[in-house]
């Protein structure tokens, strides 16, 4: 697998945490693992929590050996990768707020149900230095419209009991992406984040879909590799 180098990749500040939520088909498990890889490559220790209890395809979980080998420490539901699923808080998860020196992303599936999740963890988050990401794929029916978004941004908040801290660019249609879909989902995503009084945080997107304007942006733009395998995709 090609490695990408993210050099120019940074963020005006970086928090202990960061947890991503997002409505499903918004990429989110990708960014989480591409982000922790990023972390990872600064040089900081880098833990990856799957804790999407709710849909057992297109984990974090299932690229866990991959993710491994680059040094990022993964912490997984109990029963990932085996025919049964419980929804299960892995007792682990709450180490993470208690690392000195280290990071940790936390991903966060099932839309409102999944976020649920990040509830229980309430008061961790907001004893630590956290932030919530909200990962937005505008071709998906769920949010491909302004108002859609506003909807889902409402819901994943309320379900998690806490706010959210800024939303990522993650348009896509996997092998069909290509960078005009991306500029065109650009002004819908910066409308509502405009209503919320969210920043768009970063753009995240495969090498060669990403326009040139976001490379060259203010914006930071995280270039991303596959880990997660998409059935029926020729995407890998």
């Amino acid at each position: 697998m090609v490695k990408f180098v993210n050099s120019s990749f940074k963020l005006k500040t970086l928090h202990h945490i960061t947890a991503f939520v997002g409505a499903y088909g918004s990429g989110k498990s990708e960014v989480s693992a591409n982000f922790a890889v990023w972390l990872a490559g600064t040089g900081h220790p880098v833990t990856l929590c799957d804790l999407d209890m709710i849909n057992p395809f297109y984990r974090t979980a299932d690229a866990a050996a991959a993710l491994e080998a680059r040094g990022i420490r993964m912490i997984v539901p109990q029963f990932a990768g085996t025919n049964v699923d419980v929804p299960a808080l892995p007792p682990a998860v709450r180490s993470v707020f208690d690392q000195p020196g280290g990071y940790a992303v936390l991903d966060i599936g099932g839309e409102d149900l999944g976020a649920r999740v990040l509830a229980s963890l309430r008061p961790e988050m907001a004893a630590a230095d956290t932030a919530v990401y909200m990962v937005i794929n505008t071709s998906r029916p769920q949010t491909a419209t302004v108002e859609k978004i506003l909807e889902q941004a409402a819901s994943l908040a309320a379900a998690a009991a806490l706010e959210l801290d800024g939303l990522v660019q993650n348009t896509n249609l996997l092998e069909a992406t290509d960078p005009d879909t991306l500029l065109r989902s650009d002004p819908i995503l910066q409308e509502a984040a405009d209503i919320l009084g969210l920043p768009v945080v970063f753009a995240a997107a495969i090498p060669q879909s990403a326009p040139d304007s976001w490379r060259d942006a203010a914006r930071p733009c995280l270039l991303m590799e596959r880990f997660i395998t998409y059935p029926g995709s020729s995407l890998a």
